[in-house]
């Protein structure tokens, strides 16, 4: 299935502001070569519905004012390398396993990232993680799946869950 991302994220963004005058920023795709090469640097598979959002859309975040920082909800690629190591660097004392196959993509902008929890061969199936700094206590023997856990089957169903509500 071939998924129009642009509609999909005009709709989410549509959504999640639809009370207030927040900016949609939907930059152009990312360049092929500088997606493969940055995945590659990360020791990250390939997930085709990841590149293919990708490929359509370089990111998705929202601007309130002319003179704020540009908020990143899905960071882009360039922003990929910073995203990740955010996310691990929270648990990575503490659950460095666990730590070194999360792969946050996602930034929630309050300590939370959501992205891909690589199993233990390196495969990924695709299903959105989500950190939740509330829930972390530095405390290695806290079980991992009480801050990390998966709310979303796909980028598809994350970004399409809130349109079922409205």
């Amino acid at each position: 299935m071939k998924v129009n991302w642009r509609e999909v994220v005009s709709r989410h963004h549509e959504w999640a502001h639809r009370d207030d005058d927040c900016v949609l920023l939907m930059p152009d795709p990312s360049d092929e070569k500088r997606l493969v090469d940055k995945l590659g640097s990360l020791g990250f598979p390939r997930v085709e519905e990841f590149e293919s959002f990708y490929r359509s859309v370089d990111g998705y975040g929202s601007k309130w004012n002319v003179d704020d920082e540009d908020s990143w909800l899905f960071v882009p690629v360039d922003q990929l390398p910073t995203a990740v190591k955010h996310g691990r660097d929270w648990f990575l004392k503490t659950h460095p396993d666990i730590a070194e196959r999360f792969f946050a993509f996602i930034n929630w902008g309050n300590g939370d990232y959501s992205g891909y929890l690589l199993d233990e061969t390196g495969g990924c199936d695709g299903r959105i993680y989500t950190f939740e700094h509330e829930m972390f206590e530095f405390d290695e023997k806290q079980d991992w799946r009480d801050f990390l856990d998966s709310y979303y089957d796909s980028i598809l169903d994350f970004l399409s869950m809130s349109l079922d509500e409205s």
